[in-house]
This record gives structure tokens, C-alpha cells and sequence, in this order.
């Protein structure tokens, strides 16, 4: 009985002492979000909620959307501000995915080269 009893105890300590040294690797994993980028140009901007959609053609060429919301740390260059982008400029959007949600760290606005006079 007491050999049966040692083995539980045993196996319920290490099973206690795995979870303790896996947990803190498993959250650390969470808060830290693979960035992407997106490239497409703009379909709607809404400067007062904080979010703006951009769209571009996919591989099948059908027009794909995504709605992403602006980090509070957002940073927008090629505009002085979000309020100043405009529909239909090229973008090219870092964000991160958690929980369905898309949110914008930067922005980049693609402005086009001024053709060159012969």
C-alpha cells in the first residue's frame, strides 16, 4: 500500500511541477503576436473610431477587404495623420491577429512617383 501510495504522490508532484515551468512559457507565447503585413489600397477610414478597411485583389481576382483597428501607438507615415488618409491611396498596413481582432501598429502610405519630364 505504501509503495502505491508513494507512486501517486510522486507522479501528482511531477505533474504539479511540469505545469508550474510550462505555464509561464504558454502566456509568454500569447502576449507576444506574430506581426503580418497587408498591401492594398484604401476602401474607408474612420478616424473618430479608430479603424480603417483596405482592400486588394486576390489570387482568384476577387476584391478581399479587411477592417483593421488603430493602436493607440499607431504610426502613420506618408500622412500627417490618420484623419488625413483618403480613400483609394496605397497602403501597406503591420499588424498583429488575436482573437479575430486585427490591429494597425503602422502604416505606411505608398505615394506614387511623379512621372519624369522629357
Amino acid at each position: 500500500m505504501s509503495r502505491r501510495l508513494f507512486r501517486a504522490l510522486s507522479l501528482v508532484t511531477l505533474a504539479a511541477v511540469t505545469v508550474a515551468l510550462i505555464a509561464p512559457v504558454a502566456r509568454a507565447a500569447e502576449g507576444k503576436a506574430k506581426k503580418h503585413e497587408w498591401t492594398g489600397t484604401i476602401a474607408a477610414v474612420d478616424a473618430k473610431a479608430g479603424t480603417c478597411t483596405i482592400q486588394k485583389m486576390g489570387k482568384d481576382q476577387k476584391e478581399i477587404s479587411k477592417t483593421f483597428e488603430c493602436a493607440p501607438d499607431c504610426k502613420v507615415t506618408g500622412a500627417a495623420a490618420m484623419a488625413d488618409l483618403k480613400v483609394g491611396e496605397k497602403v501597406t498596413v503591420t499588424y498583429t491577429e488575436q482573437g479575430g481582432k486585427l490591429t494597425c501598429h503602422a502604416m505606411a502610405v505608398k505615394t506614387p512617383k511623379a512621372k519624369a519630364e522629357k
